[in-house]
């Protein structure tokens, strides 16, 4: 792990967070959509698992090491309480980025 001095975070809901749908996946939604009628159970529908995340299961869980510094800390801390706050703050760092 190297840490790094500066880390440009964006606001959510930024341009740069937002990806355009190809004409591919437009079509497929569309497909979809078609489908669903008025009053139908949802939980019946099926989504291709790329719709609803296109990183792999592998780049999900590296967003947990990418302060792989706040778990050293934790390793470091005599006290259990703080150790516990430091590994929930470590755990808790994966999730401020946002999927592309």
């Amino acid at each position: 792990y190297v840490e790094e001095d500066s880390e440009e975070l964006g606001e959510a809901g930024e341009a740069s967070q937002t990806e355009i749908v190809s004409e591919e996946n437009k079509s497929l939604i569309w497909t979809l959509l078609k489908q669903v009628r008025p009053g139908m159970d949802l939980s019946k529908v099926v989504l291709p698992t790329f719709i609803l995340e296109t990183r792999s299961f592998l780049d999900k869980l590296s967003d947990y090491y990418y302060h792989a510094d706040f778990l050293s800390e934790a390793a470091l801390e005599e006290n259990a309480y703080n150790r516990m706050k430091k590994v929930v703050k470590w755990y808790l760092s994966g999730f401020y980025k946002k999927p592309k």
